[in-house]
């Protein structure tokens, strides 16, 4: 049954999801808790993500503890969501740019300037990762029946509440 939380954010456990290997389960865990909408983030394939596999071996050298990660598809994403009754809401890339460079960079003002140029030319909306995405409920749950009704603190003991 969902609980009173109107939307779960995936913020506690932000980027873990390329990391899990029964990630299909933890969507269905999310949704089952949320009454209204989870919001979540993913890399996807449909990026520059794409090459990634093939750049693996610089990118270790550049950073020295990397680890490999699983790339989505939004349609994959958005089928794991279906199966529990959550339909896509919105969904925005969050870099064009991969990561690798911003670190290797080191100069915020040099990767913000870089990352607005991406956005101005709309990359970053057609090929952004990792994505943010918000799925909602497609149905809505009614509030659970109460067999009592909800009294201030100072009324219950009157009540027998």
């Amino acid at each position: 049954m969902p609980s009173p939380i109107f939307l779960v954010f995936w913020s506690g456990t932000r980027r873990t999801r390329p990391h899990c290997g029964r990630w299909p389960a933890l969507v269905g865990e999310l949704c089952r808790v949320a009454r209204r909408a989870v919001v979540v983030d993913y890399p996807t394939l449909e990026s520059l993500n794409r090459v990634a596999p093939a750049l693996f071996g610089a990118k270790k050298r550049l950073e020295g503890n990397t680890r490999t990660f699983t790339l989505f598809t939004h349609r994959e994403v958005e089928a794991a969501f279906k199966a529990v009754g959550f339909a896509p809401a919105g969904r925005i890339g969050e870099f064009f740019l991969p990561m690798v460079l911003h670190r290797t960079l080191r100069c915020r003002p040099c990767s913000a300037a870089l990352e607005a140029a991406c956005r101005g030319l709309g990359l970053t909306r057609r090929w952004g990762s990792p994505v943010v995405a918000r799925f909602s409920r497609e149905t809505v749950l009614k509030e659970p029946a109460r067999k009592t009704p909800l009294l201030p603190l100072w009324q219950r003991g009157k009540q027998g509440v």
